[in-house]
């Protein structure tokens, strides 16, 4: 009789589970994050372009933004399945 063994090499990574998907919007300290490591992404001259055009607070706004409209869990891109009554 095999036994069954549970061996690391043998399982998939946690983020491969759709038990672990994430279920509820980014909270306010994740979208902190997420805008600080896109802008370490961007290159100095993109940084500095949106900082000249739109003011430093405001690129990062329009950063946070992007990133919400991309959240699928975010109420603001979600639709009603039925009607409203």
């Amino acid at each position: 009789m095999k036994s069954k063994t549970n061996k690391a090499s043998d399982k998939e990574p946690d983020w491969m589970d759709p038990e672990n998907d994430r279920k509820t919007p980014f909270t306010e300290e994740e979208l902190d994050t997420f805008v600080e490591g896109f802008i370490l992404g961007l290159d100095d001259q993109e940084w500095l372009s949106m900082k000249s055009q739109h003011g430093e607070q405001k690129a990062r706004e329009i950063i946070r933004a992007a990133i919400c409209k991309r959240d699928e869990n975010n109420l603001a891109n979600m639709t009603p399945a039925g009607s409203i009554n």
